[in-house]
This record gives C-alpha cells, structure tokens and sequence, in this order.
C-alpha cells in the first residue's frame, strides 16, 4: 500500500487480509497503535523459533556478492533489517553495510555521512556508474598498450618436422 499512512493499513486494510488463524489473532490483539507494535508482537506469533536470532546472523556475515550491485546490496541490507531488526538505529544499519560492502566501493564510501540506508540506497547508483567508468577506461588503456608494442600477435604457427 504505497502512499498509504500505517495508520490506515492497521486499520483498514490488515483486518481485510489476514484469514483464518491470523484472522482471529488480530481480532483479540487489535487495536494496534503504532505498525512498529503491530510487526513485533505479529513476528512473535507467527515467526518460527530462532528466526530474529538466524536473521541477525545472517545481518552480521552477509557481504555484497561479486555480481551484486552496491544499490542491490543496500536493498537487501534495508530488507533484512526490517525483517528482524526495526529497532537498530538508522546510524547502526549504514555503519554496517558500508563496513561490510566490497573493498573497492571503500574509497568512494570513505568520508561520507548518509543518515539513512536510503540516502545510501540513492549514492550507490553514481557510485557504481564511477567504478564502471573507472574500469572500462582502464580497461582501453591496458588494451592500448598491449598494441602499441610494436609486436604483431600470430595468426598461425607452422611447425616443420
């Protein structure tokens, strides 16, 4: 419900999906003040044994995958946090991903400040456009050189016996 108030998905919308025994859970637990309250005590219900404590875990070993983009990174990050972990501070999760993102994004992360994993979220987008620049024109200059040494690379070799 993209646009739509907390307020008004507890109210109206929630009452309308949950079926059978979620359905009854809400009907003794509600009214929910705040959607922070609503998602605890639902994960607490309906979430297997260990599952905070797996997806923790899972928070503190994850790095960025080499075919992985920093801005998918990031969302990943912001998904497995709201999973498990709604009261980390907005500080603490963009310490983590950027302490845990890839080696080679560290010089474009080092001395910047983000207040949210969503401002980090819009950063990577130009970050990762850099390194891609960075890389292709390295990339020309290295295969410059390999022509530009004088020598022609064989087409075939003939052996004589």
């Amino acid at each position: 419900a993209t646009g739509t108030s907390d307020e008004y998905v507890l109210a109206r919308v929630l009452p309308l999906v949950f079926q059978a025994s979620a359905a009854r859970w809400w009907r003794i637990m509600a009214p929910f003040v705040t959607w922070k309250d609503f998602w605890r005590k639902f994960q607490d219900k309906f979430l297997l044994p260990g599952y905070q404590s797996r997806v923790q875990r899972k928070l503190e070993c994850r790095t960025r995958h080499p075919d992985e983009t920093l801005f998918e990174y990031v969302r990943v990050m912001q998904e497995l946090y709201n999973r498990a972990c709604l009261t980390t501070s907005e500080s603490d999760k963009v310490a983590r991903v950027m302490q845990q993102s890839h080696p080679r994004f560290w010089p474009y992360l080092h001395g910047c400040t983000y207040s949210t994993l969503e401002h980090l979220a819009r950063d990577a987008h130009g970050i990762q456009e850099t390194l891609l620049a960075e890389q292709k024109s390295a990339g020309r200059r290295a295969r410059v050189r390999s022509r530009s040494d004088g020598l022609q690379s064989p087409q075939y070799i003939y052996i004589y016996i």
